[in-house]
């Protein structure tokens, strides 16, 4: 049975994609570049506004200038879809204040660390910050998942919060381990029907850093797109099967991520920035 759509593709979608696409592969350097990537996003009509908070903030490696290209983004789709965003650097935003006032929270390319709650978790990644998401900022996620909250991830949101046995259940249960792939690679669309992968095809390139996760989350959530291994050195895995993108619920609240993010050309990517916006109204509720 085929998914229905509150967002079908429309006509000036259609006819923007060729325009967005070169600007995807050649990256978008100014404001007015941007302006028209958002454009082909436009939605026509009146609808409720989906508040999303998006964190930025970092303990390990930073991906700076795509975190920059990502806000710019953001901000640029703010005047064309239903989306108002609010950027953030600061952990303390994950706060019960703040999370009410917001429907979806980002974690983009956000790669922290977390107050013990069960004794170490072995290894680097749990390495000691100054200020990490103590217990306090776990419990306002946890409330604002049980209230509804929609979560989305992208890229090292995956790379984040090792010692928190929560976040890795939520997110499907695997975090980085590895990324053998920096280059550009084929992405299969598992499911063509799924209202997340609406409008793509069968497959696509794009060049971007490919993580190897240590758990397989594919047992756990609904996998949309996985990694071509033969557009790949397969060998240089461990495995044959690398979902790329996924959605899935916890605790009453939707989830979507995506390993896809490292540089700042994805971010102006069809296909990625396509399911990205769908994600964010999935983890919604739209």
């Amino acid at each position: 049975m085929r998914h229905s759509s509150l967002y079908p593709i429309s006509p000036r979608l259609q006819r923007s994609l060729l325009l967005l696409g070169l600007l995807g592969l050649s990256g978008c350097s100014d404001e007015q570049s941007l302006a028209n990537v958002a454009d082909a996003y436009r939605i026509e009509g009146a609808h409720e506004p989906i508040h999303v908070l998006v964190l930025t903030a970092t303990h390990g490696y930073r991906h700076e200038t795509a975190i920059a290209r990502s806000r710019e983004l953001l901000k640029a789709l703010e005047p064309v879809t239903e989306f108002r965003f609010t950027l953030t650097e600061d952990i303390d935003a994950l706060s019960a204040e703040t999370l009410s006032a917001h429907d979806v929270i980002f974690f983009n390319n956000s790669t922290l660390r977390a107050a013990r709650l069960d004794g170490p978790t072995p290894g680097w990644r749990d390495s000691v910050v100054e200020q990490p998401v103590t217990r306090a900022h776990q419990q306002a996620l946890i409330e604002f998942l049980e209230r509804g909250g929609g979560v989305v991830s992208a890229h090292s949101g995956l790379d984040a919060l090792y010692g928190w046995p929560e976040y890795r259940a939520l997110l499907g249960g695997g975090l980085f381990e590895a990324h053998p792939w920096t280059e550009q690679v084929t992405v299969r669309v598992e499911d063509r029907t799924h209202p997340l992968n609406e409008g793509l095809e069968e497959s696509f390139e794009i060049r971007d850093e490919i993580y190897v996760l240590d758990r397989n989350p594919r047992p756990e959530v609904q996998v949309l797109t996985t990694l071509d291994l033969e557009s790949v050195d397969a060998s240089l895995g461990k495995r044959n099967d690398y979902p790329l993108a996924w959605s899935r619920e916890h605790r009453g609240a939707r989830v979507f991520v995506t390993k896809l993010g490292h540089f700042p050309e994805v971010w102006t990517h069809p296909a990625f920035l396509r399911q990205l916006l769908a994600g964010l109204r999935y983890a919604a509720g739209r």
